[in-house]
C-alpha cells in the first residue's frame, strides 16, 4: 500500500500531536522542582540584577516609576507569582529593542541575550509563557526580528517549518465552486464561510491565525447540502422556454457516472458499483483516492443510509460526510517521511503537491495540469500530468522535483497564477484605496476600480519583464491608463462605442460624442464610454479632454511628476486619510515595508489627532510631533513621509497646496508652495541616511539600498511561508535575496528559491 493510500488524516493528526508534544518538551515547557529555587536565586544575582541596576532602575525605581513599570525589588522568587507580568514587560521590551530608550547607556548584544535568555528559562520552569511568543508569531512584528542576524550569516540554521494546518483560502473555495458547474448555482446563493483580513501591507494568510469556527461550519454545511443534493436529485426550477414561450419544469444536475449508475439502475447497487461511487467522491474533493479503511467506512455508511432513506438520501449522506472532512476545510502540511539528522521531516510527494498548487495559484492540484502530455487514448484529447498525478508517479519527491515543477508553472503563461499579484497587493496596498472614503469630495471621476486596475497592470508588466523587479516598481516614470492590451483591441472598442452613435437612445449617443469629438481635434480618443470613467485621468494630470491616448504602453507619465508605484494614485489613495494626505502613515510604510524597521502603536494617552488650522499646510500643522517625546516615534515616519506632499490625498501632483475647505478637483482660493523635502533618519543602511530633496530623490536613493531589497525578500517570505522568519531561516533568506540579485533582479528567480528552500520543505 502506498502512502498516499494509508489512512491520511490519521496519520496526519499523530504527527502533528507528536510534533507538539516535542515543541513543548524543548522549549521547556515542564514542571520544576523547588529544589531549583536555589539556583535560581544565584543565577538571578548574578545575570538579572546587575543588568536591572545598571540599565533600568534609573527610570524605573522605587519613585516615579517611568510608564508605571517599577523594577525595584524583583527577585527570582516571585517570577511564577507576582513579577510575572513584569518580568513579561522587561523581556519584550528588550527582545523588540524598546529599551533603554536610545539616549540611555546601552547594554551590549551579549548583555542583553543574556538577560532575556534567564529570563525565558525561569518563565519557562515556572510554566508561564510571555506575550513576545505570541507576538512574534504575528505578522505585526514580524520585523521585530533582528535584521543583522538574519543577513549577516552568523545563523547557521537548519531551516524548518513548524507542523501546520492551512485552513482553505476564500478564494481558492470559490475556485473550488466554480469547478463545479454552472448546475450548483441554480440550487440558490451560496455561502462564502472563509474569510481573510485585506492584506492590506501585511501578509493576510498565515497559517496559525485561520481556523474554522462553529459559524464557518454551519455555512460550510449549507453549501455542502447544496453540493451533494446537486449530484444527486438536483435543482427543479420553472423557466420559459426559448421557442415555445411556455412555462416548463427544468431539471438541473450534474452527477458522477458512478452517481448515474446506482440511481437509474433497477435493484440494489452492487459492492462495485457503491466503491466506485465513494472513490469519485475522494477523488472529486480530496484529490486522493480513499484508503482501504475509509473505503470500507464509507461504504458502509452509503449501504445504511440508503437502507434508510433510499439511494438519493443514501449518495447525498455519503457526499456530504465526504465534503465534510477535515481535509477539505484544511490542508495539512506535517512531513510524512523519514526525519533527517536534525530531527527535520520533508513533506511527502502528497503534501508538497498541495503546497505547490496553493502557492502560486487557486486551483486544486488534481486540476492543476502541467508538463508534457500524458499518454492516453487516442481517442480522447491528450491531458498533461496534473501535481496529483506527478506525486503518485514518483516525480514530486526531491528538491530538483520541486523547482522543475515550479519553474514550469511560472514560465506557463495558461496556468493562472493570482497568488503573484496577491503579493504585491497586499504588500504595496494599494488596493485598499476603495477603503478609504472619501464622500462627496471623491466626485463620481475618482473612479477606485479603474486606478486598481491601472496599478495591477503595471505590476503585472514589470514582474512579467523581470528585471530589477522592486528597483523598477520604486522608480518607473511609465504607468498605465485604460490599457487595451493591443491596436487591435483599441480599434474594436473605438469601433464599438462610435457605432452607437446610430442607437436609438440618446445617452448611447452621448457616449459616443466623446470619442468624436476628441478625433475632431486629430488626437487619439479614449476607449471608454463612459465620460466619467474618462475623468480619472485628471487624477494623472491628464486632460481627457486633448490628451493623445497612447496605444503603447506604459507610457511617460509628465515629466518630472512621477517615480514608481508610491506615486501612483491607487498607492497614494490607499495610504490617505478620509480628508486630506498622511505622511505618517505614508512614512510608517515605507519604514516598515523598506526599511525592515518597526515603530510602537501609539500610547494610549496620547491625542494623535493632527490640529486643524485653515491657514496652515499640513506640514506646518505636523510641528506638534517635534516634541521631544513624539519625536522619538515620529523621527521615523515623517521625514519619509512629508515629500509625497508634492501630491493630494487622491494622488495627483501639484506644486501649491491648498489652505482652507478645499475640494479634490477645484482650484483653491488660498495656496501655499509645497514644500517637498524629506529625509532618511536611522535606516540601517548608513549609505542612504541625509536630506532628501524630493520624491524622486527619495524613491531613487530607496531603491540603491541592499537593506531595502532585503527587506523586500522577508516580505515575500512571510506571504509564501505563511508566517513570520525566525533565525533558524537566516540561510534561506540570504540564499533567496542572493538569488534575486544574481538573476538581475529576477522575482521569479526569488520566489523559485523560496519554494525549494529548507524552510518550505521542511518541518520539525
Amino acid at each position: 500500500m502506498t502512502r498516499r493510500n494509508r489512512p491520511f488524516l490519521t496519520l496526519a493528526l499523530a504527527a502533528f500531536g507528536n510534533a507538539i508534544v516535542c515543541a513543548w518538551v524543548v522549549a521547556g515547557f515542564v514542571p520544576t522542582s523547588h529544589a531549583a529555587t536555589g539556583d535560581a536565586d544565584a543565577s538571578f544575582a548574578k545575570t538579572a540584577a546587575p543588568f536591572v541596576n545598571k540599565y533600568c532602575v534609573e527610570c524605573h525605581g522605587q519613585t516615579k516609576p517611568k510608564g508605571g513599570v517599577r523594577l525595584h525589588g524583583l527577585s527570582a522568587a516571585n517570577v511564577a507569582n507576582a513579577d510575572a507580568e513584569t518580568w513579561g514587560k522587561v523581556l519584550e521590551a528588550l527582545e523588540f529593542g524598546d529599551m533603554p530608550p536610545s539616549k540611555a547607556p546601552q547594554p551590549t548584544k551579549a548583555e542583553v541575550a543574556q538577560v532575556t535568555a534567564w529570563v525565558k528559562a525561569q518563565l519557562a520552569a515556572a510554566g508561564r509563557e510571555s506575550d513576545v511568543d505570541h507576538k512574534l508569531s504575528h505578522p505585526a512584528f514580524a520585523n521585530r526580528i533582528s535584521h543583522e542576524k538574519l543577513f549577516d550569516g552568523s545563523q547557521k540554521g537548519p531551516a524548518f517549518s513548524r507542523p501546520r494546518l492551512w485552513r482553505i483560502h476564500p478564494e481558492a473555495y470559490a475556485n473550488f465552486l466554480d469547478s463545479l458547474g454552472r448546475e450548483l448555482g441554480k440550487g440558490g446563493p451560496l455561502s462564502h464561510p472563509f474569510t481573510v483580513s485585506d492584506g492590506k501591507g501585511l501578509a493576510s494568510n498565515y497559517a496559525p491565525l485561520y481556523q474554522a469556527d462553529s459559524a464557518t461550519l454551519s455555512q460550510l454545511m449549507l453549501n455542502c447540502r447544496q453540493i451533494a443534493q446537486m449530484q444527486t436529485i438536483g435543482f427543479k426550477r420553472m423557466e420559459k422556454d426559448r421557442k415555445t414561450q411556455k412555462e416548463v419544469e427544468r431539471v438541473y444536475r450534474r452527477s458522477p457516472d458512478s452517481f448515474t449508475a446506482i440511481l437509474e439502475g433497477e435493484g440494489d447497487p452492487t459492492d462495485d458499483q457503491l466503491r466506485a461511487a465513494v472513490t469519485d467522491e475522494f477523488q472529486l474533493f480530496l484529490s486522493r483516492a480513499p484508503s482501504d479503511e475509509e473505503l470500507t467506512s464509507y461504504v458502509d455508511l452509503l449501504k445504511r443510509a440508503s437502507a434508510i432513506g433510499g439511494k438519493a438520501r443514501g449518495l447525498r449522506t455519503m457526499a456530504m460526510a465526504v465534503l465534510l472532512r477535515p481535509e477539505s476545510i484544511y490542508r495539512m502540511e506535517v512531513g510524512l517521511t523519514t526525519p533527517d539528522e536534525h530531527g527535520r521531516r520533508m513533506l511527502s510527494p502528497y503534501e508538497l503537491a498541495h503546497a505547490i498548487a496553493y502557492a502560486l495559484t487557486d486551483t486544486p492540484p488534481a486540476q492543476l495540469y502541467i508538463g508534457p502530455p500524458k499518454e492516453r487514448d487516442r481517442s480522447k484529447r491528450p491531458q498533461p500530468p496534473s501535481l496529483i498525478d506527478l506525486a503518485e508517479s514518483g516525480k514530486l519527491s526531491t528538491r530538483d522535483d520541486v523547482r522543475r515543477v515550479v519553474l514550469q508553472i511560472l514560465e506557463n503563461d495558461a496556468i493562472d497564477k493570482p497568488r503573484i499579484l496577491r503579493f504585491f497587493r497586499e504588500f504595496f496596498g494599494y488596493h485598499g484605496v476603495e477603503t478609504v472614503f472619501k464622500g462627496e469630495r471623491g466626485s463620481r471621476a475618482f473612479h477606485t476600480r479603474h486606478i486598481i486596475k491601472h496599478a495591477d497592470t503595471l505590476v503585472l508588466h514589470i514582474v512579467k519583464n523581470d528585471r530589477d523587479v522592486l528597483k523598477e516598481l520604486l522608480t518607473t516614470e511609465k504607468f498605465f491608463f485604460e490599457w487595451p492590451g493591443s491596436v487591435q483591441e483599441y480599434d474594436r472598442r473605438v469601433e464599438y462605442i462610435t457605432k452607437r452613435l446610430n442607437g436609438k437612445n440618446p445617452k448611447e449617443t452621448n457616449f459616443a460624442y466623446f470619442i468624436t469629438r476628441t478625433k475632431e481635434t486629430g488626437k487619439r480618443p479614449i476607449p471608454q464610454a463612459n465620460p466619467t470613467w474618462r475623468q480619472t485621468a485628471l487624477f494623472y494630470n491628464i486632460d481627457p479632454k486633448t490628451w493623445d491616448f497612447p496605444v503603447e504602453q506604459p507610457f511617460a507619465m509628465p515629466k518630472g511628476q512621477r517615480s514608481g508605484i508610491l506615486t501612483h494614485p491607487a498607492w497614494l489613495g490607499a495610504w490617505s486619510g478620509n480628508f486630506d494626505n498622511d505622511p505618517i502613515r505614508r512614512g510608517k510604510w515605507i519604514r516598515e515595508h523598506l526599511l525592515a524597521d518597526s515603530v510602537p502603536e501609539v500610547p494610549i494617552t496620547v491625542d494623535a489627532s493632527v490640529p486643524h488650522d485653515p491657514d496652515k499646510t499640513l506640514r506646518q500643522r505636523l510641528t506638534k510631533t517635534r516634541e521631544e517625546y513624539c519625536w522619538q516615534c515620529h523621527s521615523k515616519m515623517d521625514p519619509l513621509g512629508l515629500p509625497f506632499e508634492a501630491y493630494t490625498d487622491f494622488g495627483r501632483y501639484r506644486t501649491q497646496e491648498g489652505l482652507g475647505d478645499t475640494k479634490a478637483l477645484q482650484k483653491p482660493k488660498r495656496t501655499a508652495p509645497v514644500v517637498t523635502t524629506g529625509q532618511i533618519i536611522n535606516s540601517g543602511d548608513p549609505s542612504i541616511d541625509g536630506d532628501v530633496e524630493n520624491v524622486h530623490d527619495l524613491m531613487h536613493r530607496l531603491a540603491g539600498s541592499s537593506r531595502v531589497r532585503q527587506s523586500f525578500v522577508r516580505h515575500a517570505f512571510r506571504y509564501w511561508l505563511g508566517r513570520n522568519e525566525m533565525l533558524s531561516d537566516s540561510p534561506t533568506l540570504i540564499a533567496a535575496d542572493k538569488a534575486y540579485v544574481d538573476g538581475g533582479g529576477s522575482f521569479k528567480a526569488l520566489v523559485v528559491e523560496l519554494l525549494t528552500s529548507d524552510s518550505f520543505l521542511y518541518r520539525r
